[in-house]
């Protein structure tokens, strides 16, 4: 092989090693998440496992293995050690643990899941069967839900007593109203003055 050759080949090796997605330089993100359950919100790409952050705009949204190569002298790299992560929420009103409590304790009343009174009454007839006479039944609705049941209204409070007679019941619609029924009221101190009931924290319907 003459000089010219071996000249040639040279000349292609190197283009071919400068120009290889294996070597390319990619650029260094500020802060890198990996090991994680990262769900997107993307049907196309629903969940991957780590994200790479430079100016607060996403470079990349990879594979762990991937993700190394975004990983420079500063970048910081966070260990999700494979939690679950969601994109982030920004709402300047929220009640974390009245949501907690209306979610997993709560009898569910909420719209649209429950899209009538008279579904959510059944849903309050169903609990009263598994719980004692001594307990408290508290009942989860969403706000304004007299706009959204069928019916246009909220459950009284001669339904309420109804469906639990031995229990006391209280129907939350939303955080800043609440209908409580006859048992609940007695217990909670609430007594009528003329014709008009004491309201009581948020307010009560007759």
């Amino acid at each position: 092989m003459n000089n010219l050759y071996k000249a040639v080949l040279l000349s292609l090796f190197g283009a071919l090693h400068c120009f290889s997605p294996l070597t390319q330089a990619v650029e260094s993100a500020d802060v890198v998440f990996m090991n994680g359950q990262i769900e997107t919100l993307n049907a196309k790409q629903p969940r991957v496992n780590a994200v790479a952050i430079k100016n607060e705009t996403f470079l990349a949204i990879v594979s762990d293995q991937k993700i190394k190569s975004y990983i420079g002298p500063n970048t910081q790299v966070i260990d999700l050690k494979q939690q679950l992560t969601v994109p982030g929420f920004v709402d300047a009103h929220t009640h974390p643990m009245e949501t907690s409590w209306l979610k997993e304790v709560w009898v569910d009343a909420r719209y649209p899941g429950t899209n009538s009174v008279k579904q959510a009454l059944l849903n309050i007839a169903e609990r009263v069967k598994a719980t004692s006479k001594d307990q408290w039944i508290y009942v989860a609705g969403v706000s304004a839900s007299e706009n959204k049941f069928a019916e246009k209204r909220l459950p009284t409070k001669a339904e309420l007593d109804q469906v639990a007679p031995n229990n006391t019941a209280i129907m939350a619609n939303g955080a800043h109203m609440a209908i409580a029924h006859s048992a609940a009221l007695a217990k909670m101190g609430i007594k009528k003055r003329g014709n008009k009931t004491t309201s009581w924290c948020w307010g009560t319907r007759r």
